[in-house]
């Protein structure tokens, strides 16, 4: 198995991005192409009543055959994790831990950034162990948080900081931007 996880702890704060949208897309070269799917009924909390773009991001996932869980976990030190056998997809899941991501925010927020991590598997074409970036590092600098960076670089060994900086950066974009991120990266 392969894990990766957030960590619980100094939790950085999110940054006020004027027209993050057309930067994301530009920066990205995202192409905003989703069809609307019709999802099995969602579990309960944050994954009921949901938008579109909150649809959209959990297709997005649903589509590389990832399974999505939002429950209370044994750790209580991770909002949740990304996991799958090395170099398949096979059981792959996403786990939100509700007892440490207890708001619908947190929650959104935590399914969002294990997202982006599906995409940076997608990004290494032989689905391996490791995850490439999405974005460049000059993208990276201009739009990510010093507090994001201290907290990573405290938390994570220094083979993980590239990817999990780009994945707290983009975890504050809206669900659609990363369902568009995913779908991009992955298909």
């Amino acid at each position: 198995w392969f894990i990766i996880s957030i960590s619980k702890g100094n939790q950085p704060t999110s940054n006020n991005m004027k027209n993050f949208k057309n930067l994301a897309l530009a920066a990205l070269t995202f192409v905003a192409t989703v069809a609307p799917t019709a999802i099995a009924p969602a579990q309960a909390g944050a994954f009921n009543n949901l938008t579109t773009g909150q649809k959209e991001l959990i297709v997005s996932i649903k589509r590389q055959g990832v399974d999505i869980s939002a429950s209370a976990c044994e750790n209580n030190n991770s909002y949740g994790w990304f996991s799958y056998y090395t170099g398949t997809w096979r059981d792959a899941k996403i786990q939100v831990c509700t007892n440490v991501a207890t708001s619908q925010a947190d929650q959104w927020e935590t399914l969002r950034h294990e997202a982006v991590h599906v995409a940076q598997k997608c990004e290494n074409r032989d689905h391996g162990n490791s995850f490439e970036t999405l974005s460049t590092a000059s993208w990276l600098r201009k739009y990510g948080s010093q507090s994001d960076a201290q907290f990573i670089m405290s938390a994570y060994p220094e083979a993980k900081w590239g990817v999990e900086f780009e994945a707290f950066t983009l975890q504050k974009y809206s669900n659609q931007t990363i369902a568009n991120i995913v779908n991009q990266r992955c298909n």
